[in-house]
């Protein structure tokens, strides 16, 4: 067997924009403007002000910068922080090989060594294709056992992601990196029983924060198995099985192609679980094309995969955070409101009591007739019956913004503007816009996140 985290190592050392083509690079910055709007956002949720107050003790000891914030910090404190906030509102964008979130933790750690050491616009762009691409190929070499074994994949994935993300900004040898991959490695964690609550997001900046810190510490000569891929009892052996990476292709898969171009990355137009979505597009169509109005509804049935019944997993949500992952309130919001915003997802929203009481006339459950095989979109079957007996009856396979039915970079634009409304002043909006549209040709990356420090 080839020695594969070493070729990762030198994967993730070697490959730069001579390597990627023209396509890929339009479809990362569309989700570089993604990731910066949501974690713009995410910066005035309870979680992210924990994250800054616990990061801020360590203020004007280093150059990166915590968006939004005035002070600078070190290098692994901005990813652990930018991480954080990118996932806190869970609106930032993911993709099936994975099965989870890749921009939240390849953005945060390029985006802090990119600064650091005065990167080209390039040279980020670089790294975060990097970090994003390799998650999700290890997603496509671990899944499913590791998210079915309770493991959240946006967290364990990410560390490596997040490495590789920071190997590429770094000076570091291709030994350093193999030990970068081991340290990193042993940093992998996070478990899908803290979904709805704050750590899902601090996972998101965990495995930020831990790719940078890796690197950092196997530049000053801390030790690590050397083949932690492809060990006995080590990475791929631990969360999935080890025969997967040994018989397939996992480094002829990187680039080949990128995950950019297929099969895409999934931008979400909802700040809610993506298991929801397809249910979301379901009751959309309905009530455009049925005209149904919430008073209306008798019962409404929602049938899922076994994997996204375990991600909606609260039937009766008392908290914004758990209305995210509640197919009965989001889809009670979608009949009550005809549409899903940040503020949905508020305390107060999620206690409605005529919401409340609406959440009982929706059963969620899975459905053993659905037919599903990973990395395939996954179906979603919605019945609805009205109170005078008419059902209403959709299997919904792919929603909008995900890869199937893309957001244009146009409406990623409008998504960016919503989500820093009342933060960023329009000219400074418009500035960021303009920078992340042409970020390969921007000297340094500094001359943005000069931008988007004190804001709000």
């Amino acid at each position: 067997m080839a020695d594969i985290t070493r070729d990762l190592a030198e994967f993730a050392k070697e490959t730069n924009l001579n390597n990627i083509s023209d396509k890929v690079v339009q479809e990362v910055k569309k989700s570089i403007l993604d990731t910066l709007g949501v974690a713009i956002a995410g910066r005035k949720t309870v979680v992210a002000e924990k994250i800054i107050n616990y990061v801020g003790n360590a203020k004007g000891i280093g150059n990166c910068t915590v968006l939004g914030e005035s002070f600078k910090t070190i290098p692994t404190f901005a990813a652990l922080a930018n991480g954080t906030m990118g996932h806190a509102l869970d609106f930032d964008d993911s993709n099936k090989l994975l099965n989870g979130h890749g921009s939240v933790t390849a953005f945060p750690s390029s985006l802090a060594l990119s600064e650091i050491k005065q990167s080209s616009g390039a040279q980020f762009l670089e790294a975060y294709l990097l970090g994003f691409e390799v998650a999700s190929k290890l997603g496509a070499v671990l899944n499913m056992e590791l998210y079915e074994n309770g493991w959240h994949p946006t967290a364990v994935l990410g560390s490596i992601g997040s490495c590789v993300s920071s190997i590429h900004l770094s000076e570091i040898s291709i030994d350093e990196s193999c030990f970068a991959l081991g340290i990193a490695s042993s940093h992998a964690s996070g478990l899908r029983a803290n979904f709805g609550t704050m750590t899902k997001p601090f996972h998101a900046g965990m495995a930020a924060e831990s790719g940078v810190r890796s690197v950092e510490l196997a530049s000053l000569g801390m030790t690590a198995n050397q083949n932690i891929l492809e060990a006995d009892s080590g990475y791929v052996s631990v969360f999935s099985k080890l025969q997967k990476i040994k018989e397939g292709d996992f480094i002829g898969s990187l680039g080949n192609p990128f995950c950019f171009e297929f099969p895409g990355v999934d931008i979400k137009p909802y700040p809610c679980c993506m298991s929801s979505h397809n249910a979301i597009e379901g009751m959309f169509s309905i009530i455009r094309e049925e005209d149904l109005k919430i008073e209306d509804v008798q019962s409404i049935e929602v049938g899922l995969l076994e994997s996204g019944y375990l991600n909606l997993s609260y039937h009766k949500p008392k908290t914004g955070l758990q209305g995210k992952f509640s197919a009965e309130y989001i889809l009670s919001r979608v009949l009550r409101d005809g549409n899903l915003t940040i503020k949905t997802f508020t305390d107060e929203q999620v206690n409605d009591p005529y919401i409340q009481k609406f959440m009982n006339k929706i059963d969620v459950k899975v459905d053993s007739e659905l037919e599903w095989e990973h990395p395939l979109p996954k179906p979603t079957l919605l019945k609805v019956v009205s109170k005078n007996g008419k059902l209403y009856e959709r299997t919904v396979y792919t929603s909008r913004g995900k890869a199937e039915m893309p957001l244009s970079l146009e409406e990623v634009e409008l998504k960016f503007r919503d989500c820093v409304d009342g933060l960023l002043d329009n000219e400074t909006a418009n500035k960021v816009i303009d920078m992340v549209k042409n970020i390969e040709k921007e000297a340094s990356i500094v001359d943005l996140t000069a931008s988007l420090s004190s804001i709000g």
